[in-house]
């Protein structure tokens, strides 16, 4: 999340964690499962073998997401409750 004086913005990213490259991103005025979505939609072709973690939230938990990580073969990886950077 941005702040801009009154505005908020927030950054939904997708990292290589071979490299640390940002290989997706957006930004929305909302933290949404359109925006999450928006931002795995740029990555037209994954590896046949593709991890993508993230923490808990109803974004990246909605049934909407996980039909398109399924589609995408993705496997989904999600940190504990309450530790979001392990």
């Amino acid at each position: 999340m941005l702040s801009f004086g009154k505005s908020r913005l927030y950054l939904s990213t997708i990292m290589d964690t071979y490299n640390s490259e940002i290989i997706a991103f957006q930004i929305s005025n909302h933290p949404d499962t359109k925006l999450a979505l928006d931002t795995l939609n740029q990555i037209e072709e994954f590896p046949e073998v593709a991890m993508l973690h993230s923490d808990q939230g109803a974004t990246y938990s909605s049934r909407e997401f996980c039909k398109v990580a399924q589609q995408k073969n993705v496997i989904r990886s999600m940190s504990r409750k309450g530790t979001p950077f392990r």
